[in-house]
């Protein structure tokens, strides 16, 4: 079977989520890759399911709590980008503190967290995932 570099990360994307689920459903708390993975992965899948621009944000957003993480995770995952196939063709998908301050008080609880987003390329070697921060 042959597949495109696109194809490759997008199975490893979901192998590391997969992961992460499996360390989740028996109680271990998730690292900046895990998170990360089941971040990517729940945006990926609700593109897949023909969601909009804004239920694939909402899905990367919903797809890990922040006391689902280890100590100090939340510090480092202070974006996640991510190319995703729409309706109306790729986009990039930009989630600024996907897992809420590293700080709790920082915001008050109830403040949405909100993300930029922008349709444009983001460069040349650019795959369909990349974290700030800790990067991976």
């Amino acid at each position: 079977m042959r597949l495109t570099p696109w194809e490759e990360e997008r199975l490893q994307i979901f192998s590391a989520a997969e992961l992460a689920r499996r360390h989740r459903s028996v109680g271990l708390r998730l690292n900046q890759p895990e998170a990360v993975a089941l971040i990517c992965d729940a945006m990926l899948e609700a593109a897949r399911a023909g969601a909009t621009y804004p239920e694939v944000e909402a899905a990367g957003r919903a797809a890990v709590r922040p006391d689902e993480l280890m100590d100090g995770v939340r510090a480092l995952v202070d974006e996640v980008r991510l190319e995703v196939l729409l309706g109306d063709g790729t986009r990039l998908v930009v989630l600024v503190d996907p897992l809420g301050p590293d700080d709790p008080l920082a915001a008050p609880a109830g403040t949405p967290r909100t993300g930029s987003a922008s349709p444009t390329d983001p460069g040349p070697g650019a795959g369909p995932a990349s974290t700030g921060g800790g990067r991976a």
